[in-house]
């Protein structure tokens, strides 16, 4: 899509299987703006010629600024308006407008205590499962959800990454069975020894 029409300014095209992500960066809101809408008429007409259609009320507009603006966007597509949002999903990474990283945060949090629950099931004596098992299924579900995107969201304050470490660490002393009060660099060892032997 990208080869069949140029997107000039300083307006970006990105485009995933039928998602297309557009954006702009800039200090005069005004000019953003009109670049951002310019780039919006093109797609609509790319659109339109290959009798493609278009969904704006699926589309979605977020605003990444530490300055608070009270004029709002109004960029249509299709001449239909865009609803602006507070967060955005790309690719499975949360976006908020300050890139403080707490949704995508709090998102990991709930998917990881569902696979924590799931691992507390299988390392129940009656199931029986194996500690090499178990540390296979963690970096499987926990730890590859919390590593995808980690190089974006580890500039995030050390109270918000520190919210994960937890979940991951109450995961690893269930697959080593060790009491509650063993230090985590005793389990870091444990693993090593594990991940050598398996």
């Amino acid at each position: 899509m990208a080869d069949i029409f140029e997107i000039q300014h300083d307006s970006h095209l990105l485009v995933y299987a039928d998602d297309i992500f557009l954006y702009n960066s800039g200090t005069n809101w005004n000019k953003t703006i009109g670049e951002m809408q310019e780039s919006l008429n093109k797609i609509s007409v790319w659109c339109k010629k290959w009798k493609l259609a278009t969904s704006p009320e699926k589309s979605s507009l977020i605003n990444f600024s530490r300055k608070r603006s009270t004029i709002p966007p109004l960029l249509k597509i299709c001449d239909k308006p865009i609803p602006e949002v507070k967060s955005l999903k790309i690719l499975g990474i949360i976006f908020d407008p300050n890139i403080t990283w707490k949704n995508h945060i709090t998102y990991l949090r709930q998917k990881g205590f569902k696979y924590l629950n799931a691992i507390k099931a299988l390392s129940s004596p009656k199931i029986g499962t194996r500690s090499e098992h178990l540390l296979n299924i963690i970096n499987a579900t926990i730890r590859s959800i919390f590593d995808y995107g980690s190089q974006l969201f580890s500039f995030s304050s050390n109270s918000n990454r520190q919210k994960l470490e937890p979940i991951y660490n109450a995961a690893l002393r269930l697959a080593l069975g060790p009491p509650k009060n063993t230090p985590m660099e005793v389990l870091i060892i444990a693993i090593i020894f594990f991940a050598k032997n398996l």
